[in-house]
């Protein structure tokens, strides 16, 4: 029975348990239906269930495109599955394409970033169910593959922002004394830190619930899950050892800055040496969250400071965690080899570079 959402009747039958994959099939014999119905040019299935990551109670979302059309969303309910049907102009996709590969976030704002509604489609489309319309789509589902490194680097950014954003509500409550809406925020920070990291192993599907089955298959293997879960459940608020805003401000920062650095250059976070702090002299700063754009890292202390470094500075910058000189000195020689823009760090640049993060008081310690 398919009926507008809320409009359905009630009766006594209880329905049979939903699984994913019956809700996948029900939603294409739907989607078929409805762009036959419609003389569809194209028509997908896109949503969590179809990235392989629904329950039994999640939702599907099918989209149909025809020329001219008037941007349209409805929900159906379709048994005991809600639908999200979307119609819009087929010239959309390949616009909505267009602009979020086209664009460069740069470090002094100068270029708009990419509209969430665009990153949205254009990310569901890379992993879309295609029902109708493979010639259609062909052109943008190709520019899609060709363009993979960029789009990446778009949801990246988007969870870099959105981290950062949250870090500025959290610097706010804690300097006012609101801990627990801190601890709140503070999780939300380190939610978007997880997804940023997902998202470095092109797993891009931005939905923030799915964080931790996302981390469970695309995040590296030495990646501590068992930190990051922690961190979302114990009561930092009460003094026990290893359970404090600072612990969780911390892993954050680490998750921000290996994805600022290695994951924003194309290399895998298996290559991440250092995520949980260790008990050298040499210590990132406190307070402040890094942010990769394709001229630099920005570190932001909220209420601060605001300072860009270039890509070797902030791989030097984000290896101090409880690290030795030396230690630092040979990680990043050795990261050195992932990307061409590391290649300069050689031992008397990146002992330089430590000299200049601690007279800027970027790094502690020493």
């Amino acid at each position: 029975m398919v009926t507008a959402e809320g409009k359905g009747s009630v009766g006594t039958a209880t329905p049979a348990p939903r699984t994913p994959e019956g809700t996948s099939a029900l939603a294409r014999r739907l989607g078929l239906r409805l762009a036959d119905t419609a003389a569809a040019r194209v028509a997908f299935l896109a949503g969590s269930v179809v990235e392989g990551l629904g329950n039994a109670t999640s939702d599907v979302d099918v989209y149909l495109a025809g020329p001219g059309w008037a941007p349209e969303r409805r929900q159906l309910a379709v048994d005991t599955v809600r639908v999200d049907v979307h119609r819009l102009p087929d010239d959309a996709l390949a616009a909505a394409t267009e602009r979020v590969l086209s664009t460069r976030p740069l470090s002094d704002g100068s270029v708009p970033p990419v509209a969430e509604r665009d990153l949205v489609l254009v990310t569901r489309l890379a992993t879309a169910e295609l029902l109708v319309g493979e010639e259609a789509v062909s052109t943008v589902r190709h520019r899609l593959r060709e363009g993979r490194s960029r789009l990446r680097r778009q949801v990246l950014f988007a969870w870099l922002t959105d981290a950062h954003a949250q870090h500025e509500d959290f610097t706010g409550l804690v300097l006012e004394g609101a801990m627990d809406p801190a601890l709140t925020v503070g999780r939300g920070t380190l939610i978007a830190a997880g997804k940023a990291v997902a998202a470095a192993g092109d797993d891009l599907y931005l939905g923030r619930k799915w964080a931790w089955h996302q981390l469970e298959r695309s995040a590296p293997a030495r990646f501590p899950r068992q930190v990051f879960t922690h961190l979302l459940r114990a009561d930092l608020l009460g003094g026990a050892p290893g359970s404090s805003l600072d612990d969780l401000g911390n892993f954050t920062q680490t998750c921000l800055a290996a994805v600022s650095t290695l994951g924003w250059q194309h290399v895998t976070l298996e290559a991440w040496p250092t995520w949980l702090r260790g008990n050298g002299p040499l210590s990132r700063a406190p307070g402040f969250h890094p942010r990769a754009f394709d001229d630099g890292v920005v570190l932001t202390r909220p209420g601060a400071r605001r300072v860009r470094l270039s890509p070797e500075a902030a791989l030097v910058w984000a290896l101090c965690n409880g690290s030795s000189a030396d230690a630092v000195v040979a990680l990043a020689g050795e990261l050195a080899r992932t990307a061409a823009v590391y290649a300069g760090c050689t031992e008397e640049r990146c002992r330089g570079i430590i000299a200049s993060l601690e007279e800027a008081e970027l790094v502690v310690g020493s």
